[in-house]
């Protein structure tokens, strides 16, 4: 389960996780930087995947979302293929990856 970070903050969270991706995310860290934080936050856990989820597909928050410029969403995609490729174990299977 992901519990949501709040949004401002004075807590400056320590990104130690070496092995995340910063080349594939330049605009997030430009302008997304709370998304950036998140996805640093969860990179290499089970919970990476729900929170991508949560950021392209969220149906009781698209009212109020203004939705992400294309540069990001391509980092989004990129990323989340990184993750899959890095941490296999926690890729979710797609019932359309199963089909003969």
């Amino acid at each position: 389960m992901i519990v949501k970070t709040p949004q401002k903050t004075n807590v400056i969270i320590k990104l130690e996780n070496s092995d995340f991706p910063t080349h594939l995310t330049k605009h997030l860290k430009l302008k997304f930087n709370r998304v950036f934080r998140n996805l640093h936050l969860f990179w290499g856990t089970s919970d990476f995947h729900e929170y991508i989820h949560t950021l392209v597909m969220n149906p009781k928050d698209n009212l109020n979302r203004q939705g992400f410029p294309f540069e990001v969403i391509k980092e989004l995609h990129k990323i989340h293929i990184e993750h899959d490729n890095k941490f296999p174990s926690f890729k979710k299977v797609d019932k359309w990856d199963i089909l003969p």
